[in-house]
């Protein structure tokens, strides 16, 4: 379901607001019939069908529920300038639906959380503009001959993507025959007192659960680092006789040379690692381009 409100506030330009929802109920849920409970005692004896392992059951229990903030603003080009815009803000709550195994078949709700499928905050931008230098523009509006050439016929263009990050789920590992590994508990405030990448939350708000029990955090309950990306580019387009046409270009990926940073560790057992960053991505490129035409 959806409701959309759309106006145009000046000429040429749509600005758009939604309300997105969906429920998703039934849908296919994996869990494991033949795997007890977390025990002292040997793992196989207290299977429930004997003398078999692991048995893998797809059921329809997996229900999901999305409520969605949508705004968008679309300036069709006039006057030389184009320029598009969307935000997205996203809360998804369901089991997992990656296809992974439900922690015990006897209480599905333990895996209930935020979906990573969805970020929060997702913001897209786009935009084309004809510089008004040259012959007819505004500056220089008298220009002629070289002069025009050479000043006119420039344009700049680019797209820039915001969005937070991927939800994450805190995780121990454990040495114990009976226990599995799993989640881990929360005990306090999971926020970094000034988070970087060397703390990007606060490990000391978990710990390891008691032995042959499941851990109490959710899945995904916190956010990895967002991403920044913003390509842009500067073209010029001049026609030197009525059959030839020379074209030139600069283009600049990540030109705010903003470097993303990966994920963090997450397992309180490894603990030179946890709430560590160890990865990152992006790096300015800029290339120049160009064509002639006869």
């Amino acid at each position: 379901w959806n409701y959309t409100m759309e106006w145009e506030p000046i000429r040429n330009t749509d600005v758009r607001a939604s309300y997105v929802g969906s429920k998703a109920t039934h849908f296919v849920q994996v869990v494991d019939l033949n795997n007890p409970l977390p025990s002292s005692l040997p793992v196989q004896p207290r299977r429930q069908y004997q003398p078999f392992g692991d048995i893998y059951y797809y059921q329809s229990s997996r229900n999901e529920n999305l409520n969605q903030l949508q705004f968008g603003v679309t300036r069709r080009f006039a006057a030389g300038f184009e320029f598009g815009g969307e935000y997205q803000f996203t809360r998804a709550l369901g089991l997992p639906y990656d296809g992974a195994t439900a922690t015990t078949y006897t209480n599905l709700k333990l895996d209930y959380g935020n979906s990573s499928q969805y970020v929060k905050n997702y913001l897209v931008m786009n935009y084309i503009y004809d510089l008004p230098i040259g012959k007819g523009k505004r500056v220089l509006s008298g220009a002629t001959g070289a002069l025009d050439k050479i000043v006119g016929g420039w344009q700049i263009a680019g797209i820039a993507t915001f969005a937070s990050g991927s939800f994450l789920s805190v995780t121990f590992n454990s040495n114990l025959t009976g226990w599995p590994s799993g989640r881990a508990n929360r005990i306090g405030d999971p926020n970094a007192a000034q988070r970087n990448q060397f703390q990007w939350f606060n490990p000391a708000a978990y710990a390891v659960p008691a032995a042959y029990t499941y851990g109490g955090s959710a899945p995904d309950s916190i956010q990895g680092p967002g991403t920044i990306s913003w390509d842009s580019a500067l073209f010029k387009k001049t026609s030197i006789t009525e059959r030839l046409k020379l074209e030139v270009r600069m283009e600049a990926f990540d030109i705010l040379n903003h470097a993303n940073l990966g994920n963090p560790g997450t397992n309180i057992s490894v603990p030179a690692s946890v709430g560590v960053i160890t990865s990152r991505n992006g790096s300015r490129v800029v290339q120049f381009g160009a064509r002639l035409s006869f």
